[in-house]
């Protein structure tokens, strides 16, 4: 019996020692696998921090661009704001020079009104000297005189200046 117990527990550690080395051996495979899962990690570590910076970089040019862009944007919206000011103030002169023009232009036809009354009165007063130098004419010649020619006839103002 104690031989069989022997025998057993001899049975026990060898198989113990078996599957021992059967489980090393897939533990060392395990191992394996995950010292190059390890390897592939901090491969694809590097590989991250690299396209990371790249990024970083293609950002920290972008990010001038943007601010270039902004900048230049706001100098254009200025410029724009500036004009639409001169376009309104050109508006303000169109809309004063129009209502100039509109008097200026209600003052010409008053004064063509007063011109063509003041035509009017004149030939009125050239005709009424001829007719009082043909009386004044025929007066002399009752008389056995006469009269001093008149200037040549002219219209308008200068037919009343001329008498």
């Amino acid at each position: 019996m104690v031989t069989r117990i022997a025998l057993r527990k001899t049975s026990i550690v060898s198989s113990d020692r078996a599957i021992q080395g059967g489980e090393l051996a897939r533990l060392k495979k395990v191992n394996e696998r995950m010292t190059s899962l390890v390897k592939t990690l901090e491969d694809l570590k590097i590989s991250l921090q690299k396209e990371n910076q790249v990024l970083k970089e293609g950002y920290a040019e972008k990010s001038k661009v943007v601010e270039k862009l902004v900048k230049s944007h706001e100098d254009h919206e200025k410029v724009i704001e500036n004009l639409r000011k001169l376009v309104e103030e050109d508006e303000k002169q169109v809309s004063e020079l129009r209502k100039q023009i509109k008097v200026k232009d209600e003052v010409l036809a008053k004064a063509a009104e007063e011109v063509e009354k003041v035509e009017l009165v004149c030939s009125e007063m050239v005709a009424k000297s001829e007719a009082i130098f043909q009386a004044y004419k025929k007066a002399l010649a009752a008389f056995g005189g006469e009269p001093l020619p008149l200037p040549p006839a002219a219209k308008g103002p200068e037919g009343v200046l001329r008498l």
